[in-house]
C-alpha cells in the first residue's frame, strides 16, 4: 500500500475495467490550484451487484492531506477527536474559501492542548456540580 502521494503521472481522464471477481483499487487525485492531494480506496460490493451485468455498488474510503503534501498517513490520534477533527475541518474550509491553503498544524500538540482542554473543563464542571450541593 502505498501511503505518499505520487510525484508525477497524474492524468486528466481515467478508466477503471471491471471484472467479475471482487477488486479493490486506490485512485490517487491533485487538484490544481491550490495543491491538494488525496488518496481513495475503491471497494467492490459483490454481494449487491446486480445479475445484469450493467450495474455495481462502490464503497470508498477517502485520505485527504489539505496542507499540499503528499504524505497520506492516516493519523489515529484524530479518531477520538472528533470535535477538534471539526474544529480543524472549518479552519481548513474557510482558508479554502480565501484561496489560501492551510498551514499545517503540530497535531500532537493540538492533540494535546485539545485533552488538557477537555479535562480542565470537565473538572470545572464537577467542581461546580460538588458546590451545587
Amino acid at each position: 500500500m502505498l501511503y505518499e502521494a505520487p510525484a508525477t503521472g497524474y492524468v486528466q481522464q481515467a478508466s477503471v475495467l471491471v471484472t467479475e471477481r471482487y477488486q479493490k483499487c486506490y485512485l490517487y487525485l491533485r487538484s490544481r490550484t491550490p495543491a491538494v492531494y488525496t488518496r481513495i480506496l475503491f471497494e467492490q460490493d459483490p454481494l449487491h451487484d446486480s445479475h445484469d451485468g450493467e450495474s455495481l455498488r462502490l464503497f470508498y474510503k477517502e485520505w485527504i492531506n489539505p496542507y499540499g503534501e503528499r504524505n497520506l498517513e492516516y493519523e489515529t490520534g484524530m479518531d477520538a477527536q472528533y470535535l477538534l477533527r471539526k474544529q480543524m475541518e472549518r479552519e481548513i474550509k474557510t482558508d479554502f474559501r480565501q484561496n489560501k491553503r492551510p498551514e499545517k498544524p503540530d497535531l500532537p500538540k493540538r492533540i494535546r492542548e485539545f485533552n488538557e482542554k477537555l479535562q480542565k473543563e470537565k473538572a470545572e464542571k464537577a467542581n461546580a456540580n460538588g458546590h451545587a450541593k
